[in-house]
This record gives structure tokens, sequence and C-alpha cells, in this order.
């Protein structure tokens, strides 16, 4: 609800501070490797580290590590919780995609076609199962994988690095967003994969995240340079895109401030 946020840092440790008091009100020493990978589920925190570990965390509860999760075998670089809060999926630099249940200690499914590191994970709003993962400079792909079979059902390559990919609220867009060697964002048409847009950043470095406002309209990206604030899906909500273009440069109308 957005009283809460947690960090990990590079110390192994999980910060949490309560926002509108401006104060930690909880510190976790329970990981043994730097922190990179973090998401809520209501009051379970899971957190994935460098040595691949992933824990759950009820942040309720004094001792509050109630999973240790083994299934990596190299660092956590993303973690995202489905729409129903009872399947987590983590990407790591293993190029492995599993899924975990909120009762196991053992995945679900693992998930094995990128060949590079994935830190981009979403799951589709309105498609129970669905799941999206982009992989890294050495993979450059966005693969959907219906997780009730564990198929892969499609695909494309994007051409660049995979950073994050969030959906529309409808689940008929995913938003791409890109590191070397675009630095760009894109709007793909799902279940087509058609680019219905290429937003030409303002970013001179690479893109490591980006994540959507709670109204799913705006969308922040982080670089190594700065920080920017895009309207990305509010002006296509009645559009009907161009099947014919590849590019539909509309940094105009999804103008960003910086």
């Amino acid at each position: 609800k957005g009283k809460f946020l947690s960090v990990g840092t590079s110390d192994n440790t999980v910060i949490i501070y309560d926002v509108n008091k401006g104060r930690i009100v909880r510190t976790l020493k329970t990981h043994q490797a730097p922190v990179g990978a973090m998401a809520w589920n209501r009051h379970l925190l899971a957190s994935g580290a460098k040595d691949g570990t992933l824990l759950y965390d009820d942040v309720r509860q004094k001792q509050s590590t109630i999973a240790n999760l083994q299934g990596h075998v190299e660092e956590i670089c993303g973690l995202e919780w489905n729409p129903q809060g009872d399947r987590l999926a983590s990407g790591a630099n293993d190029d492995q995609v599993l899924i975990w249940g909120l009762s196991s200690s053992q995945p679900k499914q693992r998930l094995i076609a990128h060949t590079g590191a994935v830190k981009a994970l979403s799951w589709a709003p309105n498609r129970r199962g669905l799941l999206a993962s982009g992989g890294g400079n050495m993979d450059r792909r966005i693969r959907f994988w219906d997780t009730t079979t564990g198929d892969c059902v499609n695909e494309i390559e994007t051409g660049s690095q995979i950073s994050a990919l969030m959906w529309n609220q409808k689940g008929d867009e995913i938003l791409s967003s890109h590191g070397f060697k675009a630095n760009s964002l894109c709007v793909w048409k799902y279940p087509s994969l058609i680019r219905v847009a290429e937003i030409q950043t303002t970013h001179e470095s690479r893109i490591l995240h980006s994540r959507p406002s709670p109204d799913g309209v705006h969308v922040a990206s982080a670089g190594g340079d700065q920080l920017c604030l895009w309207n990305v899906f509010e002006s296509t909500a009645t559009e009907t895109p161009d099947p014919t273009k590849t590019h539909d440069h509309r940094s105009n109308d999804r103008g960003h401030y910086r």
C-alpha cells in the first residue's frame, strides 16, 4: 500500500523503512551475500541474493524468515509475484526462470530457454499463468511462458539487453526497457508482437530498470545517468496501431519529465 519501503544492500542486509515517518522500522540480516532483488506480497517479502539464495520473510513476525529456497546457482536479479499472490517468478544470472509456490522449498517449474541473465519479469494481468521474461545482452529475447504447462508460447528478438518488462492494464501491450545498446523503451502489441512504439529516450547510458505507477499509465525509468517519468499507455488507450509500422516514434505525445 506504499507505507513501507524495502532496500537491499551490498552488506547482505534488508532495511525496511516507514516512508510516512521517515525512519527504519526493521533491519533483516538474514542473507549471506549482497541483496539485489526484492518483491512484496502484502506482508511477505521475497528477497534474492548474489549467492543465489531466495528468502521469504514475514515482516509481522519476530523471527521473520519462513522459507529458504535454493534453486539458482548464481545471482538472483529479478523477482515478481503473480497478481494472485500465490506464485513467484525468479530470474538469475544462471539464465533460468524458476516458478515458486508459497509452501514448497522446491521450484514448481524451471523455465530454461534464455541464453543470458534474466532480470526482466512480468505476469500478464488478465491471462492467468502467462509470464513474460526478458534476457540480458547475450540473449536479447522476450519470451512468453504458459506456466500452467511450462511451455514457451511466444518469443521475439529485440536486438538489445532487456532490463524490465511491464504489461498495460488491459494486457494487450507490453513495455520493454533496454540497456546495451538501445537505451530505449519499446511498446509491443500482444500476441502479435508488433512493435507499436519505440521511445528514443534521453538516457545516455543503459536503462537499468523501470517500474509502472499504481494507475498503470506512467513509467519511471532509471538509467546510469538520470531518472525519467513517462506517460506511456494513456495516449494509446484508444489508438489502433498501424501493423505496417515497426517504428512509431511517439515521444512527443509520450512526454517525460527529468
